[in-house]
């Protein structure tokens, strides 16, 4: 019984290194072709590190790239859309827990 007691105050250190945050953003890369067939995942991990996924859809072709996200940015520049998700999963914990997080580095 302790060791639940424990685990609800003090979860295990490990668990911050996995999945915790998904922020998705649609939306239309190429102006007057298609619709929101683009989009942009970012997966954070309780650290706030992870992976910016982005797929850029449209008549002829597609394209996929991944950017890392660790200790609050990337080595690459990111567009508005993928700044859009990474800041997606903060406000999705914040608006649950009724508390604001301490802002880290912001990618704005």
């Amino acid at each position: 019984m302790e060791d639940r007691r424990r685990c609800r105050q003090e979860p295990p250190a490990h668990l911050d290194r996995c999945y915790q945050g998904l922020g998705v953003v649609r939306f239309n890369a190429f102006q007057g072709v298609g619709s929101d067939l683009s989009f942009t995942v970012a997966f954070l991990d309780g650290r706030k590190d992870g992976v910016v996924l982005s797929s850029l859809s449209g008549r002829d072709e597609s394209r996929v790239y991944a950017k890392p996200w660790q200790g609050g940015q990337s080595t690459y520049q990111l567009t508005a859309e993928e700044k859009d998700a990474v800041r997606l999963p903060s406000a999705e914990r914040t608006k649950a827990s009724g508390r604001p997080e301490k802002p880290e580095n912001d990618p704005g």
